[in-house]
């Protein structure tokens, strides 16, 4: 929790701007949650309805180890259920996050407070 309060205090100019976009259900009404801790991992942006960690990467995550970390990172979280979509700093911007959550379905029967 405290690593996730770190990082908010911390936010790359990509990670703000999406902020800006995805904040109050600015974008096409869904609720995200930002640097949302999840079973030891730590989400840019995290969608509960959609079930969908949205993460936005710098050059950082071209390095060969980072890499490597980072798919196994992808393959734990899609094993827990998530969907999990990258993109680049430079690709941040509210169309190309609007594109992005228009081509993921909601899940039924999967949001807060359902039981079925």
């Amino acid at each position: 929790m405290y690593l996730a309060r770190e990082l908010r205090q911390r936010t790359t100019w990509a990670e703000a701007r999406a902020w800006e976009i995805l904040r109050a259900r600015r974008c096409l009404g869904f609720k995200f949650r930002r640097q949302f801790p999840y079973r030891g991992f730590v989400l840019d942006f995290f969608c509960r309805e959609l079930a969908l960690d949205l993460e936005v990467d710098g050059d950082v995550h071209n390095e060969p180890a980072n890499r490597v970390h980072d798919e196994a990172r992808d393959e734990i979280l899609t094993a827990c259920g998530l969907r999990v979509i990258r993109m680049r700093n430079e690709e941040v911007s509210r169309a190309r996050l609007e594109g992005i959550l228009k081509d993921v379905p909601p899940l039924h029967g999967c949001g807060e407070g359902d039981r079925g």
